[in-house]
């Protein structure tokens, strides 16, 4: 698997975005949320990835 796509970047949609680029997976996400992108950005600082915030 080299790609998935999520539609919702909330709790669970940025849980798995973080889960699967943390494994090296390329993500598409989609959320019309207009602090979707900051959102995400924070989970994933805080699954410690490191290229996040």
């Amino acid at each position: 698997m080299g790609r998935v796509g999520l539609l919702g970047a909330g709790v669970i949609g940025g849980g798995w975005a973080a889960r699967f680029l943390l494994s090296g997976i390329d993500v598409r996400l989609h959320d019309p949320d207009p602090d979707a992108e900051r959102n995400v950005v924070e989970m994933l600082a805080n699954a410690a990835w490191p290229g996040a915030g």
